[in-house]
């Protein structure tokens, strides 16, 4: 099971709890899966449609600050390369940023 595949279906467990009194009945564990996989279809559908600029490259790549749960990046700044002039050698690659907040609750 893919690390997307996991988040959706843990938080469609969670989400199935948030009752101020739990229902009664059995749980249709079948259909929650068949909910589970079409929306990991939707969100992998739209991730293929998405523009992308990887392997993007800037200049001067300032770090402004990183996730303390995963280490990741979460902020930074500097001149994003485009088209031939990627090719500047003080060009760097643009870190990998963190994605721990697309899943926390507010």
């Amino acid at each position: 099971m893919s690390k997307l595949e996991e988040l959706v279906f843990q938080a469609l467990g969670e989400a199935s709890m948030c009752w101020s009194e739990r229902p009664k009945g059995v749980f249709d564990s079948d259909h929650a899966k068949e909910v589970g996989h079409k929306l990991v279809a939707a969100i992998k559908d739209q991730q293929s449609h998405a523009l992308t600029l990887s392997p993007a490259r800037m200049k001067n790549l300032q770090i402004t600050s990183r996730c303390p749960s995963c280490g990741k990046v979460k902020g930074y700044s500097g001149m994003l390369m485009m088209g031939g002039s990627s090719d500047d050698e003080e060009a760097v690659e643009v870190p990998e940023t963190c994605m721990c907040g697309m899943w926390r609750s507010q």
